[in-house]
């Protein structure tokens, strides 16, 4: 059955190769390589296919794809690989070319159906045969390889998977008939065994009844895998956008540091410009004052000097003139 998965897996390859060719042509140069030309071309061609598949699952054309659009897209591409499934099968076991599969030729294919013994095969195929003409139609071979998208077929998988595994015959499985017979595997499988066995154990009774095991088989056809593949892709899709807004916030937060770190060197720069202004304003008024104590000294010192020369000249003039009289 998860052969199944194969068309959601194409459409998550599809967008992943979209992204992939787009980020690689995101750089462009003057004249672009061959190699260039071609990625582009192919990421066109790819853009082109993803957004026809995108307006196939788009059922109501409003440019959104929710997860119901989404589970119906997936659920009819299973069932679509489901029929190509049989169509391939028939091919393979109709050896006398007539259509249908019979018993018999089944019988002599090796091709495993997941049933262990003749009779349950036997029987897997009587239920698969709902018309009852003892052969199979492709249809109908979906329903002995694929019981789970068939419900008339769930009371045979329960047989199979009792027989196989309910040693002690009480009509379920404990968790240890659970492991020692139905699964195969080393330590690490066993113990994914007891999350898988507690999550199938509904009622907590410690066993798998029948009626659980049904609802196993239920949650794994077509129907049930597309609301969880579709439920799963666009949770990603939200992840992913988690992860851009986070990256871009991280992103802006580094331009933030890296622009305070401008503004801190801005605010040195000023202040050393500050420092240099306040140092040249210190020596202009340092030489003006050092002049101006200088012309002031320097003129004092000047007039004493003459003050002084001119009292003792005019002393010396006033002494000889004096003198000068009394001898006449």
């Amino acid at each position: 059955m998860y052969r199944a998965l194969s068309a959601y897996c194409l459409l998550l390859l599809c967008v992943l190769h979209c992204k992939s060719a787009c980020a690689r042509l995101s750089t462009r140069s003057p004249k672009p390589s061959q190699s260039q030309q071609t990625g582009r071309r192919r990421s066109g061609k790819v853009q082109k296919n993803i957004g026809s598949v995108i307006s196939r699952i788009d059922a109501d054309s409003d440019g959104k794809t929710t997860v119901e659009e989404l589970s119906v897209w997936t659920k009819k591409s299973l069932k679509s690989v489901h029929k190509r499934e049989a169509k391939d099968r028939a091919k393979l076991l109709d050896t006398n070319e007539d259509g249908k599969v019979t018993w018999e030729e089944y019988l002599k294919s090796d091709v495993d159906i997941g049933a262990i013994t003749e009779e349950q095969k036997k029987r897997r195929f009587n239920h698969a045969d709902a018309d009852k003409d003892e052969s199979l139609s492709h249809d109908e071979i979906t329903s002995m390889f694929h019981p789970e998208e068939k419900p008339h077929m769930h009371d045979v998988i329960v047989e199979e998977y009792l027989e196989m595994g309910d040693t002690n015959k009480d009509g379920s499985l404990s968790l240890e008939e659970y492991k020692n017979k139905l699964l195969k595997g080393g330590e690490e499988n066993q113990k994914a065994a007891e999350g898988f066995f507690k999550h199938l154990d509904i009622n907590l009774d410690d066993n798998i009844d029948r009626e659980e095991i049904k609802l196993w088989l239920t949650s794994v056809d077509s129907t049930s895998l597309g609301k969880q593949q579709a439920q799963q892709l666009v949770d990603k899709a939200d992840d992913n956008k988690l992860k851009l807004k986070h990256r871009n916030l991280v992103e802006k937060a580094k331009d933030v540091k890296d622009d305070v770190k401008d503004v801190k060197d801005d605010v040195t720069d000023v202040k050393d410009d500050v420092t240099d202004v306040k140092d040249d304003v210190t020596d202009d008024v340092t030489d003006d004052v050092t002049d101006d104590v200088t012309y002031d000294v320097t003129d004092d010192v000047t007039d004493d000097v003459t003050d002084d020369v001119t009292d003792d000249v005019t002393d010396d003039v006033t002494d000889d003139v004096t003198d000068a009289k009394d001898e006449l």
